[in-house]
């Protein structure tokens, strides 16, 4: 099974334990990596199944996509930073503002990158992350600001402050098992995407 790295800190370990508790037998490898690796490792039939965003490239003719979740995208930075506000932030004030990134080969990456650009600005990159754990910990150390899922929290809770942005800069992340129709019949991708389910409903 391939996941998102984000997934792991909450979400993986639920279903994984109700797919246990399923079938207790199962074998189960866990493959982490960005979007874009996933579905190339999906297409090519290296994993099974990816809980990954498929608001974009999940969604595919020869794959089953089962929605899980939303999760919004929130402007990030460190918990200590700033007084606590629960007005929107307008990111066209962070024009040239120092900012911690992923590549676009992550959901994250490129879902900040389409945000950016809705808003009209240029962010000044300050750094960029390998995966989404180093860049929560740039953040909470104020090396930048960053666009995160709000599931983020999970990671280090109370330590970055998350803020909603304007309406018309937002996105949504979808979360989302995906599988092969030619696996649509394996017992043990129904019983995974019966435990996806259950532990997201």
């Amino acid at each position: 099974m391939g996941s998102l790295y984000s997934l792991t800190v909450s979400v993986v370990p639920r279903i994984i334990n109700a797919l246990k508790a399923e079938v207790p037998d199962c074998d189960i490898e866990l493959v982490l990596g960005s979007n874009a690796d996933l579905e190339d490792k999906l297409q090519a039939g290296d994993i099974d199944a990816a809980l990954i965003c498929v608001h974009e490239l999940g969604r595919r003719r020869h794959r089953i996509v089962k929605t899980l979740f939303d999760d919004e995208i929130h402007f990030a930075r460190a918990a200590d930073s700033v007084p606590h506000s629960s007005a929107p932030v307008d990111l066209r004030r962070y024009d040239g503002e120092p900012f911690v990134l992923l590549s676009q080969d992550f959901s994250t990456g490129r879902d900040s990158y389409r945000m950016f650009l809705e808003a009209g600005i240029t962010p000044r990159v300050a750094l960029r992350a390998n995966d989404i754990f180093t860049l929560t910990s740039l953040v909470k150390g104020g090396v930048g600001h960053a666009l995160l899922p709000k599931r983020i929290d999970d990671i280090y809770p109370g330590a970055l402050a998350f803020s909603r942005v304007a309406e018309n800069q937002r996105v949504i992340q979808t979360i989302g098992l995906c599988y092969l129709k030619s696996r649509r019949a394996d017992e043990r991708i129904a019983a995974l995407e019966k435990a996806a389910i259950a532990v997201t409903s």
